[in-house]
């Protein structure tokens, strides 16, 4: 984080740069106790980032995001778009092997931090597209049927073969639930930016009068 505020500053030396190593709820609460600059902000939430959020928690999150702004300033959001299942499904399950290493990951934290026993070589990532709630879902799946010992919290976890455990979702949007997104949260979507095939979007979420707020 401190690298990125110094190369920030060396190809910005306009720019008045803090870098903040926190949770969201502490980064907003430090941003509403500091001295707001002059003119209109502009905060960015790139990526998409906002489909890590339940849909409830993500109206919440940009509510809280909209507390420390006036009407007027605004937020730019990425949002990754609905596309085909099979687009999706590829993209977190990709050849190379990247998602699965990181969703095993997690066994491997477990194994660590609650000494477990958890052998990743009996579990594989699984991600399937649940169309009707418009997400990604990631699973690790066990191969066979085993017994897993998690010391920390006295506890045995008995897995069937093909038996999941749910570990993520990543949540998609269309337009008009990004615009109704913005309307609760509010915000007005003015302006959205997407690539050639129409999959990723970044949107200018502007703050709007409301009581409240």
């Amino acid at each position: 984080l401190e690298t990125s505020a110094r190369v920030l500053l060396q190809s910005y030396p306009a720019l008045s740069v803090e870098a903040c190593a926190s949770d969201y709820d502490t980064a907003l609460a430090r941003m509403s106790s500091n001295e707001r600059f002059g003119g209109r902000v502009l905060a960015l939430f790139l990526g998409s980032n906002i489909g890590n959020f339940e849909p409830e928690e993500a109206r919440r999150f940009l509510r809280s995001l909209r507390a420390v702004l006036r009407a007027g300033d605004a937020l730019l959001v990425g949002a990754d778009l609905k596309k085909e299942r099979t687009i999706l499904e590829a993209a977190y399950d990709d050849s190379l092997g990247v998602t699965a290493a990181f969703n095993l990951n997690l066994l491997a934290r477990i194994n660590r931090e609650l000494d477990a026993d958890f052998d990743l070589r009996e579990f594989e990532h699984v991600a399937v597209y649940n169309e009707e709630r418009g997400r990604v879902e990631a699973f690790v799946e066990s191969r066979r049927a085993q017994r897993v010992r998690i010391r920390r919290l006295e506890m045995n976890v008995e897995l069937a073969e093909g038996e999941r455990i749910h570990t993520e979702n990543s949540h998609k949007y269309d337009l008009a639930q990004l615009s109704q997104l913005a309307t609760d949260a509010g915000f007005t979507r003015a302006r959205t930016w997407h690539d050639a095939a129409g999959q990723f979007s970044s949107n200018l979420f502007v703050a709007v009068e409301e009581a409240g707020f």
